[in-house]
């Protein structure tokens, strides 16, 4: 058992004295960074302020979201609807009549 444990210490020992490199100084260590310690100002906070951290939203503001986004799309699709009836009954009008409008002004009417 003698053998084992000094040969794992022989092992340690060499490892140690292979490791002839220089541990890296902490930044709060450095003078470099004592000068970087001092008051910011808002130009330099503002450059650091934009976080890549998602934030989170709540139940509600999600449900409003996706209320919002239904309700446009049943809103879009009722003006398409009321758009082409009117562009067809205004085919069938003849060409001379004076209320018959082009595509262009219903379609500007409906969105309004």
């Amino acid at each position: 058992m003698d053998l084992t444990n000094r040969s794992s210490s022989e092992n340690v020992d060499e490892t140690l004295e292979d490791d002839d490199q220089v541990a890296p100084t902490p930044r709060r260590l450095l003078d470099v960074a004592v000068e970087d310690n001092r008051k910011r100002s808002a130009e330099d906070t503002s450059i650091s302020t934009g976080s890549s951290k998602r934030s989170s939203r709540s139940s509600k503001e999600v449900h409003q979201v996706q209320a919002h986004v239904i309700m446009q799309t049943k809103k879009e699709s009722k003006a398409m609807k009321l758009a082409t009836s009117r562009i067809e009954t205004n085919n069938k009008l003849a060409d001379g009549y004076p209320n018959k409008k082009s595509i262009n002004s219903i379609v500007k009417e409906v969105l309004v």
